[in-house]
């Protein structure tokens, strides 16, 4: 260590003196001041890659990462689509107190024509008032033929189904996201391999780099849903 640390004060020493004389340029080596430092230890190299240009390294990063971020872009798309499940689902069936007035069958089928996400609870109150009144919502498919004779399904069914399945669906529907997670880590655990690192110290990088992408799409959804909700709320 005493040696690298002399070597290290000779050659500052050397490039300063050039900046204040260019004739002191001459003495560089190979045209440029050597740089003194700590060598990688032999049991850290990768032996089976030295044959790798830095070019070729750099040709096969670039193809990882561009397939990584096909990867994170697919999963994003995944996990909004779950996202977008599971709110849809609480949505239909909200735990929201319903009126003791009975709502009438227009208001609820009006509320049942919104986007599921700007509903008010009037088609969901209708539908649990009847389900709960009368054991069942098979009743309920006249009454809305009698407003819309083209419907094709009783609206309540759906209403029935988020209702009775709410809480597994969205367990589900959350860890399809975490699975998605998980398979992202995993792949680009793998595919760092193709790169041909020459150390295990820069595969290993490479590998934190990969898996921080996922961590910064992870808060990018957060983000995003959490001021989606609010600009519902």
């Amino acid at each position: 260590m005493a040696g690298k640390e002399k070597a290290m004060e000779l050659f500052e020493f050397a490039e300063e003196i050039a900046k204040e004389d260019p004739k002191e340029e001459e003495k560089a080596f190979f045209g440029r001041f050597l740089k003194v430092s700590t060598p990688v230890a032999m049991s850290s190299i990768k032996w089976e890659n030295i044959k790798y240009t830095k070019c070729n390294r750099a040709v096969r990063s670039t193809f990882v990462w561009i397939l990584a971020i096909f990867m994170m872009v697919l999963a994003f798309y995944g996990m909004v689509r779950f996202k977008n499940y599971g709110d849809g689902l609480v949505a239909a069936a909200p735990k929201a107190r319903c009126p003791k007035k009975p709502i009438p069958i227009e208001d609820a089928y009006n509320d049942w024509l919104k986007v599921i996400n700007q509903r008010n609870n009037k088609f969901s109150c209708y539908c649990k008032a009847y389900n709960d009144k009368n054991g069942g919502i098979a009743g309920t498919e006249p009454l809305f033929l009698a407003i819309d004779s083209t419907l094709e399904a009783n609206p309540c069914e759906e209403w029935k189904f988020a209702y009775d399945n709410n809480t597994y669906l969205v367990i589900i529907s959350g860890a399809m996201i975490s699975i998605l997670n998980v398979i992202c880590v995993m792949v680009f655990e793998k595919i760092v391999v193709f790169e041909k690192c020459r150390t295990f110290m820069e595969e290993t990088t490479a590998q934190f780099s990969r898996i921080v992408m996922v961590q910064y799409m992870n808060i990018a959804l957060v983000l995003i849903f959490a001021d989606f909700s609010l600009g519902y709320s």
